[in-house]
């Protein structure tokens, strides 16, 4: 829907601000299970998980490894 693919758009802005202002540090990373991804974490340089800010402001979502909830209603 609409919807899922604006909330997309922002998130992939926003990652792309978040990356681009600055200093960070890539950690764990590793090979996912899935199609050949790269899965890691990503933090600020004072230990921020970048993945909270973008929970934290409604971009993402906890994913606990089953199937993903919708976007759309």
């Amino acid at each position: 829907c609409e919807a899922e693919m604006a909330a997309a758009v922002d998130a992939r802005d926003t990652l792309a601000s978040l990356l681009g202002s600055g200093a960070f540090h890539v950690r764990n990373v590793e090979g996912d299970k899935f199609f050949g991804r790269v899965v890691a974490d990503i933090e600020t340089p004072d230990g921020e998980a970048i993945v909270d800010r973008l929970i934290a402001t409604g971009l993402a979502r906890p994913y606990d490894g089953k199937g993903r909830a919708s976007w759309c209603n």
